[in-house]
């Protein structure tokens, strides 16, 4: 299953999601789910893999307190997902 899971932010600062979504991606990827997990941060994009979970980060812009990415948003329309689980009800 093609999974895409949301999370505004993997910054430590910002509590428990921050790690719980991470740790819950890695788990659907390591089970054999093509996995891949969206965040944002305020300075930076960039795409890495952590063992088979691959991890994109987009540019914040602003207003910075709600996380909102236009990189984001388009990544995500052309995405084939079967699932998107936005982890920011909170926002």
């Amino acid at each position: 299953m093609k999974l895409a899971q949301v999370v505004p932010s993997l910054e430590a600062q910002y509590g428990g999601p921050s790690r719980s979504v991470r740790a819950l991606s890695g788990a659907f990827a390591r089970t054999g789910h093509d996995t891949e997990l969206f965040t944002t941060d305020p300075a930076s994009a960039a795409t890495h893999t952590e063992e088979t979970l691959r991890v994109r980060t987009f540019r914040r812009d602003w207003p910075g307190r709600i996380c909102p990415s236009a990189g984001l948003r388009d990544a995500l329309r052309v995405g084939d997902y079967e699932v998107i689980h936005h982890h920011s009800i909170w926002l």
